[in-house]
C-alpha cells in the first residue's frame, strides 16, 4: 500500500514537472512571438518616419526652387545644386534627410553636391528631330550603329535610318519579339530594349540623356562637357567654356563660378574669334539655353536609429506644366 502511495505521489511528481516545462515552453513562445511582434511594428513605424523624412527633403527643394533669386539664369553654384545647409543630413525630428548628386565630370573625381540635377545639362532623346542622332554619336561609348538605331525606335514614321537603324522588322525577328517604340519614351529604361544597348552602355548614357525637358534644350551653364562636344563644340571651345563657368579655382559650384547669360555672352567671356563663332557656336545655337526648368530630387529620409532608409526620386517643373498642369513630371521610391 505505501509503496503504491510512494509511486502515484511520484507520478504526480512528474506530471507537475512536465506541466511547469510545458507552461515555461508556452510562456517562452508566447514571449518571443511578441517580441518579434514588437521588432515589426518598430520596423513599421521607422520606415513610416524614413519615408515621411524623404518627403520632406522632397518639399525642400521645392522650396529652394522656388526661392531662387537668379531664374532666368541658371548656373552650378545656384543654391539649388549646391546648398549643403539646406540638404546635407538635414535634422527633422529624430531622423534626417540628406539631397545630392555626383557631378558626372572625371577632373570632380566624383565630387557630391547636396542639391538638385537640372535636366537642362542632358540631350533630350524624345525631341530628337532629322539628323539629331549625330548629337547621341558624340557621346561617351556610342556607335552610329547605336545612335541611328535610337533615333528610329523613338520616331513615328516606319523607315530605318541607314545603313544602321532598325525599325520593326528588325525586333519583330527577336526571341521574344516586340515592336519598335514609335513613339516618346515614357521611361528611359525603354533605351535597355534598342538594337545594340548593353547594361555597360545604358549606365554609362544615363548622365547625358534626359525625356523630361521641353524641346532640345541644353543649359550651356550646367552641362557637361560631353554633351557640349556632342552639339560639335572641339575640345578647345568646350575648356574655355569650362574655365568660365568655374571661375579662378577651376572649381564647378564655387563662388567664383561664372554662367553666360546669353549667346554673345559666350563669345565675348570666352574669347572667341569671329570664325570660331560661325564655325562652332553658330550651329549650336539652336539648341542652346541659359536657364533650366526641370529638376531631379534625389531625396534620402534616415530614420532614428539610421538603420531604416527612404529614397524618393522625382522629377519636378519650375512650374506646373502647361498642359498637364502638374508639377511632379515622375515619381519612384524604394
Amino acid at each position: 500500500m505505501m509503496a503504491h502511495q510512494i509511486r502515484s505521489r511520484g507520478s504526480l511528481l512528474i506530471i507537475a514537472l512536465w506541466l511547469m516545462v510545458l507552461l515555461n515552453l508556452f510562456a517562452l513562445g508566447l514571449g518571443f512571438r511578441a517580441s518579434l511582434e514588437l521588432k515589426l511594428v518598430e520596423y513599421q513605424v521607422r520606415s513610416l518616419q524614413a519615408r515621411g523624412l524623404a518627403l520632406a527633403g522632397v518639399q525642400q527643394a521645392l522650396a529652394v526652387i522656388d526661392a531662387d533669386a537668379t531664374p532666368s539664369v541658371d548656373g552650378l553654384a545656384d543654391t539649388w545644386s549646391v546648398n549643403p545647409q539646406a540638404f546635407d543630413r538635414v535634422p527633422v525630428g529624430q531622423g534626417t534627410f540628406t539631397v545630392a548628386y555626383a557631378l558626372a565630370r572625371p577632373e570632380a573625381g566624383g565630387l557630391v553636391f547636396y542639391g538638385l540635377i537640372d535636366e537642362e545639362r542632358k540631350l533630350n532623346l524624345n525631341a530628337l528631330k532629322a539628323n539629331d542622332w549625330r548629337l547621341l554619336e558624340r557621346l561617351p561609348g556610342m556607335t552610329q550603329e547605336t545612335a541611328q538605331a535610337i533615333a528610329d525606335f523613338v520616331d513615328t514614321d516606319p523607315y530605318a535610318l541607314l545603313p544602321d537603324g532598325a525599325e520593326d522588322e528588325y525586333y519583330e525577328g527577336l526571341e521574344p519579339a516586340y515592336k519598335a517604340k514609335q513613339a516618346p519614351l515614357d521611361a528611359l529604361e525603354e533605351l535597355r530594349l534598342v538594337k545594340g544597348m548593353t547594361p555597360e552602355l545604358y549606365e554609362r548614357l544615363l548622365p547625358y540623356v534626359t525625356i523630361y525637358t521641353q524641346g532640345q534644350a541644353v543649359n550651356v551653364n550646367t552641362a557637361p562637357p560631353e554633351v557640349l562636344q556632342a552639339l560639335g563644340m572641339p575640345d578647345t571651345v568646350v575648356e574655355r567654356i569650362l574655365q568660365v563657368r568655374d571661375g579662378e579655382d577651376r572649381l564647378p559650384g564655387t563662388e567664383d563660378d561664372g554662367v553666360f547669360r546669353d549667346f554673345n555672352d559666350i563669345g565675348a567671356k570666352v574669347g572667341m574669334t569671329a570664325n570660331d563663332i560661325l564655325l562652332y557656336l553658330v550651329p549650336a545655337q539652336p539648341y542652346l539655353v541659359f536657364r533650366s526648368s526641370t529638376f531631379t530630387i534625389e531625396a534620402e529620409g534616415r530614420s532614428a536609429n539610421g538603420k531604416i532608409v527612404h529614397r524618393i526620386h522625382a522629377v519636378v517643373g519650375r512650374q506646373a506644366h502647361p498642359r498637364t498642369h502638374r508639377r511632379v513630371i515622375a515619381w519612384t521610391e524604394e
